[in-house]
């Protein structure tokens, strides 16, 4: 395909093309498309009916709904777990300060931030448990 660039004042200022014109390039790529189908000498029957369980419709969407929310929220997850390390590892550090009045509450903070680290790194794993739980239901 050929580039042609222009001012914006000769772009304002164009004609519009004529319909003779567009039809002659849709002619040019409609006839190679259409030219496989002329050729067909039978028909084809439509496949026959079958019956449809009354729960099928329900089951595929409330399926396809799952798998729409469980991947959803995969950007949302890895990027908590991603945060995750930076996030807590501060927490622990501004921790570790209070070793200078506190020991003991110094000592309650970092396993709380080391806990929480643990459990992010695990949402993964939770989110693949609530999903088989899910389709279990």
């Amino acid at each position: 395909m050929k580039t042609h660039s222009m001012s914006i004042r000769e772009f304002m200022q164009r004609e519009p093309e004529s319909k003779k014109e567009s039809f002659k390039k849709v002619a040019k790529v409609a006839v190679p498309v259409a030219a496989p189908f002329t050729f067909v000498s039978h028909s084809y029957a439509a496949p026959a009916v079958t019956a449809v369980p009354a729960n099928a419709a329900v089951e595929k969407i409330s399926e396809e709904t799952m798998k729409m929310l469980m991947h959803m929220l995969d950007p949302v997850i890895d990027l908590v777990v991603a945060m995750s390390l930076p996030i807590c590892s501060l927490y622990i550090l501004a921790a570790c300060f209070y070793f200078l009045s506190s020991s003991q509450k110094a000592l309650e903070k970092i396993s709380k931030g080391a806990i929480t680290y643990v459990v992010i790194q695990m949402f993964p794993i939770i989110q693949s448990i609530l999903y088989q739980v899910g389709e279990a239901v």
